[in-house]
């Protein structure tokens, strides 16, 4: 099984099988930055998958001005056959954080991300469902609540469960995304639901 490592530091690096013989594996590392670095810690969240065509997808966080908090989301991948980056906060307020990533049955890419409004954190998402990015769009919409450590995931169904934190009240909330939508966000750690589970 190939394996693939990501490293943060002060520019992200890709480690690579190149091949195997006789049981010894030879690596490259891909050295990938959007920007010009001036932070050690201008790289973070690091997330990376292998569809099923082989093709290698990474989403970040990288900060491009040291002196502020100027955080964006950048997408990598390797499906043209040379490494190539996109923007994906591009038209949003920075910071933009914590990006996550899944793939569907049919390759499709879906990223969900923590993007400060305000005083607090809202939830992304994009997909490039039709070979190009979709708007970016803001799943929660919650001004007074940051929603933050968002997990990703798609069903055979082609359905997205989305989990997250609820910054305000210290919960786990739990929404999908099928073909009619976003669901409504659900405390799926309510005091009553732990009581059955777990008596005090």
């Amino acid at each position: 099984m190939m394996s693939y490592s990501i490293l943060a530091g002060s520019f992200l690096s890709l480690i690579l099988p190149v091949r195997a013989t006789y049981n010894v594996n030879w690596w490259k590392t891909i050295h990938l930055s959007a920007i010009n670095i001036y932070s050690r810690f201008s790289a973070g969240n690091n997330v990376i998958l292998v569809d099923s065509n082989g093709n290698i997808h990474v989403v970040t966080y990288e900060k491009t001005n040291c002196e502020l908090e100027d955080y964006n989301i950048y997408y990598w991948t390797n499906s043209s056959g040379q490494w190539v980056y996109t923007k994906i906060s591009q038209g949003l307020s920075p910071p933009q954080v914590n990006p996550v990533i899944t793939l569907d049955f049919n390759n499709v890419i879906h990223i969900v991300w923590c993007g400060k409004v305000g005083d607090n954190y809202d939830l992304f998402y994009v997909n490039n469902s039709r070979r190009t990015w979709t708007s970016h769009y803001n799943i929660t919409r919650t001004p007074d609540v940051s929603e933050e450590d968002p997990s990703i995931t798609v069903d055979s169904s082609g359905v997205i469960h989305l989990v997250f934190i609820n910054m305000k009240y210290n919960t786990v909330m739990y929404l999908n995304k099928s073909s009619v939508g976003w669901s409504t966000p659900i405390n799926i750690t309510d005091p009553a639901v732990f009581s059955e589970i777990r008596p005090p």
